[in-house]
C-alpha cells in the first residue's frame, strides 16, 4: 500500500515540476491543467498556483489584443501586470519595444499640438516611456537620442517660447555600418500656443 502512495506522490511532485515549468515559460493554460489534476493532493501552493495561471492566462490575452490594437499603454500596463506575476514570462522584451515605439508616437503628437500644455503633456510621458525601453533593454544608443532630445523640447516648452525643433537621426546597427556623407539636418519651426477659454 506505501508503495502506491510513494508512486503516487512521486508522480504527483513530477506534475508539479512540469507544471511550474511549463508556468515559467509563459504556457499558462497547460500549467493550468496539470495544477488543476494535482490540486486535490497539495494544499496551498498549487491553489495558488491555479489562481496565478487564471490571472496570467487572462492578463496575456488583454496583452495580445492590445497590442495587436496598437494599444500600447494598455498593453504595456497588462504585461506589466504578467510579468510581476511571472517574471520569466517570454513575452517581457515586448515591454521596452512597446514603450520605444509609443514614446516616438507620443513624441510625434506633441508637435502637432497648439498649445503648450498639451505638448508638454506628451513630451512628459514620451520621457517617461523612453526612460522605460532603456530599462527594459532597449540598446541605450536607439534611445539616448530622442529621450535627450525629448527633455531638450521640454525644456524649451517649459520657457514658453518659440522653438526650432531639429530631428536627430535614429541610431541602428545597419547606420553605424554606413560611411557618413554630408550630414542632412532637418529643421522646423513650432509654435506652442496657450490655449484661451
Amino acid at each position: 500500500m506505501s508503495v502506491g502512495l510513494d508512486a503516487q506522490a512521486a508522480n504527483s511532485d513530477q506534475k508539479l515540476a512540469k507544471a511550474d515549468e511549463l508556468f515559467k515559460n509563459g504556457r499558462y493554460w497547460d500549467a493550468f491543467t496539470l495544477y488543476k489534476q494535482i490540486s486535490s493532493s497539495d494544499g496551498v501552493y498549487v491553489m495558488k498556483k491555479l489562481e496565478d495561471s487564471k490571472i496570467c492566462m487572462v492578463l496575456k490575452h488583454k496583452y495580445e489584443v492590445n497590442r495587436g490594437l496598437k494599444n500600447y499603454p494598455i498593453a504595456i500596463e497588462n504585461l506589466e501586470e504578467l510579468v510581476e506575476i511571472n517574471p520569466f514570462d517570454p513575452n517581457r522584451p515586448d515591454l521596452g519595444i512597446m514603450a520605444y515605439i509609443h514614446a516616438k508616437e507620443l513624441q510625434k503628437k506633441a508637435y502637432n499640438q497648439h498649445y503648450r500644455v498639451e505638448a508638454e503633456t506628451k513630451l512628459k510621458e514620451a520621457s517617461i516611456y523612453y526612460r522605460m525601453a532603456m530599462q527594459e533593454g532597449i540598446a541605450a544608443e536607439e534611445v539616448f537620442p530622442k529621450l535627450k532630445l525629448c527633455e531638450k523640447q521640454l525644456r524649451i516648452v517649459d520657457s514658453n517660447m518659440e522653438f526650432e525643433i531639429k530631428e536627430e537621426p535614429i541610431f541602428t546597427e545597419e547606420l553605424q555600418k554606413i560611411e557618413p556623407s554630408l550630414p542632412i539636418e532637418r529643421t522646423r519651426k513650432v509654435l506652442i500656443l496657450d490655449r484661451e477659454d
